[in-house]
C-alpha cells in the first residue's frame, strides 16, 4: 500500500476510529474521568481532523466532506445532550442529597 492509499483510508476513517476510542475510554472510566474523556474527547478529535484536513496531506474528495460535515453536525447536538443528560444528573444528585 503506498502513502497515497494510506491517507484517502485514514481520512475516511479517522473519525471512526476516534470515536471507537472514545467509547472504549469512556466504558473504561467512571466519574469525573468518564465525562472529562465524553466532553474533552470529541472535541480533541474534531479538532484533530480538521488539521488533518487543512494540513494539505489529503486532496480530499466528496465523501470525506461529508464525513467531515456530517460529524461537526453530530458534534454540535452531541454537545446540546451532553449538556441536558448533565443537568439532569447534577440535579438529581442535588435532590437525592436533600431528601431527608
Amino acid at each position: 500500500m503506498d502513502f497515497e492509499s494510506f491517507l484517502l483510508l485514514l481520512e475516511i476513517f479517522f473519525p471512526v476510529l476516534g470515536v471507537v476510542i472514545i467509547v472504549v475510554l469512556a466504558g473504561m472510566t467512571a466519574g469525573k474521568e468518564k465525562w472529562a474523556v465524553l466532553i474533552i474527547g470529541p472535541a480533541i478529535l474534531l479538532g484533530l481532523h480538521f488539521l488533518l484536513l487543512k494540513s494539505g496531506w489529503i486532496d480530499g474528495n466528496l465523501l470525506t466532506a461529508a464525513i467531515f460535515g456530517l460529524f461537526f453536525m453530530a458534534a454540535y447536538y452531541y454537545y446540546i445532550i451532553l449538556l441536558i443528560v448533565g443537568l439532569a444528573k447534577l440535579w438529581k444528585h442535588y435532590k437525592s442529597k436533600q431528601i431527608p
